[in-house]
């Protein structure tokens, strides 16, 4: 049954879905600059974005300019008039020789300096192209198909607009073009359908997926079972012996088409985008933009490249009703500049200016190989897309039982619910004033929502420090954290995930875990190290293993390194990326400097004694707890604890506090410095695990103690359980109830 309210026979059998099974089916893919981009068969329009790309010259002019544009514009017409003519399920499509460099050498010397108005596809190994009688009295200009139903060819095509769009020449008097309020016919049909997701998880797994069809608003409906049917066979010819015709057990060509990129052979990013004939005009800008911009925060610039001014062209026939084409037109956004409208035009490009915000509907996500980041960017046009990401961290219950994926960069826990929604006010950056008292009013209880503040802590008075005993001004502090990072990228991340039997050894126990990375990373960590700072000395975990006499360092005169490889060993080797390299420079007992590095988070935090902290570069600030809260508290991990320890720990199992067992010790004093966690008791006193995160955490605002209520000593001896909290109150509160325990 359809909107005429009466019932059709359908096409489809009974027979024909118990017939039917999903498959696997090979991608098709294209090798561009050290990318490997792929996409769905030829049964798709998808190998027209490898055919655009393989159509591009070595080098490319120019990115934004005139010139690019052009390029791309009389690229994608080309690349289109062969899906017109090669691309369809009833017949094998030539992809080799489409995407051949001989075929795309001769076909790439037709692009000239002007906009072409032709529909011209190729003829791969000789072989002469088809096109539909319909397709050629729409580039012939046949009445009724030049310019098609502009509410399905221009913009997006999934996106509703109303009946009173420009044509594509001249351009309207104030140069943009107006949208006006969507239709609804009189049988209450409306367009706006198609949708688009990426997912990308920790391990690397990549997904992105295009659906559509089955339209609630406007698609015929099986009565006796109430879902809509889809209505793609429309894209099918009824012309016989195309490779798109009418055929049984065929499938209509698609415009849907997810698209997957790997870099140097490793998959990277997952992207797409609704939009019909528009989706792999879109895709390719989006792609390019990735490809030729600056890295931002170490990884891909997923969401500058969403936000770039993007553009369409409808110079070859339509996959929708009534299919026709705009010969030589171009859809450009208003913010692509009035420099490249004008060169556009003198080119003889017929340009339709849009709104700043309404070409595309990108969205995508990544993951860096080399740190296991993972970044997502949504698209803000539209107010549609939105990115967000979550990773189970095992915290107390009820307390930021979720915390934002790495890379995604919300500036608000995901605990309470809350999607990170881009708009090109917020694209790239924390969220306004306006949108965080938006937020207020939606918050959920748990997450009080306040503006960053990103003012560096200030130094502790002069009476509570002494003056350092190590001058560092001749230390490269920089050149300190290149060495940590370089260490992780040469001798851990190689091998995480990739653990053989064989590279894990137990130390003390089954619980206490040692693998090749952690020595090699010592190894080479020390080599650096003490050739940066000439005379000073390393107190490694691994060394001290093999000979506690390396420990009479902390007590001697030399500057000392203290450094634990892989801090968090038994995550590492589980595939969790909760691990940390932790490296704190100190002088006869003195901590001077310290370095966190996260290597599968993208985290690298620095502290120097009565200089602050700093997380990526910004300040960290580790704040108070909110009133009448509940305590987040990290304790020593039960699987490394006595009875007495286990005795004195649970009494933080009281009214106000949840403890939990910690993870990596150096990331728990990160969460503290950052805020996210309100305190840490230990047990255990090893220098290399508490040197760097305890110079973290005072330098964040933070406090610490012994249960003794001293300052903790690097050198041990120290009282225990110790504390590190995020305030003095909280420090104390904390102290206070291990000391009636002891």
């Amino acid at each position: 049954m359809d909107t005429s309210g009466e019932r059709h026979a359908g096409t489809l059998t009974g027979d024909d879905l118990a017939a039917f099974s999903a498959t696997y089916e090979e991608p098709v893919t294209h090798d561009w600059n050290g990318w490997t981009v792929a996409k769905a068969g030829g049964w798709s329009q998808g190998p027209a974005f490898l055919q655009q790309l393989a159509l591009l010259p070595d080098e490319l002019p120019a990115y934004g300019s005139t010139e690019y544009v052009h390029l791309l514009v009389e690229g994608g017409k080309l690349a289109m008039a062969d899906r017109e003519a090669w691309y369809g399920d009833a017949d094998e499509v030539p992809l080799d020789a489409l995407l051949s460099n001989g075929y795309n050498a001769a076909r790439r010397a037709l692009v000239g300096e002007r906009a072409s108005y032709e529909l011209r596809p190729g003829s791969p190994d000789g072989r002469a192209p088809r096109l539909s009688k319909h397709a050629m009295a729409a580039a012939a200009g046949a009445d009724g198909l030049t310019h098609g139903d502009l509410r399905q060819r221009r913009g997006e095509p999934t996106v509703a607009r109303g009946a009173a769009a420009p044509a594509p020449a001249p351009a309207p008097a104030d140069g943009v073009s107006a949208d006006v309020a969507p239709e609804t016919d009189r049988n209450g049909a409306t367009r706006g359908d198609t949708c688009h997701i990426d997912v990308v998880d920790r391990w690397g797994n990549l997904v992105s997926a295009t659906p559509s069809g089955g339209w609630l608003q406007s698609n015929p409906v099986v009565p006796a079972l109430g879902f809509p049917l889809g209505t793609r066979l429309q894209m099918a010819w009824l012309e016989e012996g195309l490779p798109n015709s009418l055929t049984p057990g065929r499938r209509p060509r698609t415009t849907l088409s997810p698209s997957l990129a790997l870099r140097d052979g490793v998959p990277v990013m997952a992207f797409g985008t609704p939009g019909g004939d528009q989706q792999d005009q879109w895709q390719v800008h989006f792609f390019l933009a990735v490809a030729l911009r600056a890295a931002v925060r170490g990884g891909l610039d997923l969401q500058g490249a969403v936000d770039a001014p993007n553009w369409h062209q409808d110079s070859f026939p339509g996959s929708f009703f009534p299919r026709g084409m705009r010969p030589g037109s171009v859809t450009v956004e208003s913010r692509i500049g009035d420099g490249v409208i004008d060169g556009l035009r003198r080119r003889g490009h017929l340009v339709t200016v849009g709104e700043a915000w309404s070409e595309g509907r990108l969205c995508a996500v990544a993951r860096d190989p080399e740190t296991g980041v993972l970044s997502a960017a949504a698209n803000p046009r539209g107010m549609q897309g939105t990115r967000s990401g979550a990773e189970r961290w095992g915290r107390g219950p009820g307390r930021r039982a979720w915390l934002p994926a790495p890379g995604l960069r919300p500036c608000l826990p995901v605990a309470s619910g809350i999607h990170l929604e881009s708009s090109p006010r917020v694209s790239g950056s924390c969220f306004d004033g306006d949108m965080i008292e938006a937020l207020r009013t939606h918050d959920s209880g748990e997450t009080a929502i306040t503006p960053t503040d990103t003012t560096p802590p200030a130094a502790a008075p002069a009476a509570d420090r002494e003056e350092p005993s190590l001058d560092l001004s001749a230390l490269d502090l920089a050149a300190v954290e290149a060495a940590v990072r370089r260490a992780a990228a040469d001798e851990i991340m190689p091998r995480f995930r990739q653990l053989a039997a064989e590279d894990i050894v137990e130390k003390n126990g089954p619980h206490d875990l040692v693998t090749v990375a952690d020595r090699l990373a010592e190894e080479h960590l020390t080599a650096s190290l003490t050739a940066l700072l000439p005379g000073s000395v390393v107190v490694g975990e691994e060394a001290v293993h093999a000979d506690p006499s390396v420990l009479d360092a902390l007590h001697g005169d030399a500057p000392v390194w203290i450094v634990d490889p892989v801090d968090g060993t038994r995550q590492f080797v589980h595939g969790d990326p909760g691990f940390a390299t932790l490296v704190a420079l100190a002088h006869r007992g003195e901590v001077l400097a310290s370095w966190t590095y996260a290597p599968a988070l993208g985290l690298m935090a620095v502290a120097r004694r009565g200089a602050g902290a700093r997380l990526n570069g910004v300040p960290l600030r580790a704040g108070s707890p909110a009133s009448g809260a509940v305590l987040d508290v990290a304790t020593s991990h039960y699987d490394f604890t006595t009875d007495e320890q286990k005795r004195v720990l649970a009494t933080l199992e009281t009214g106000g506090i949840a403890p939990r067992p910690c993870g990596s010790a150096g990331l728990e004093y990160l969460h503290i410095a950052r805020g996210e966690i309100d305190a840490t008791a230990f047990s255990w006193e090893n220098a290399w695990d508490h040197a760097a995160g305890l110079l973290l955490v005072h330098e964040a605002g933070g406090a610490s103690g012994t249960v003794a209520g001293q300052p903790f000593r690097i050198e041990g001896g120290n009282a225990l359980p110790f504390t590190a909290a995020r305030d003095t109150a909280t420090a104390r509160r904390i102290l206070g109830l291990l000391a009636a325990a002891n």
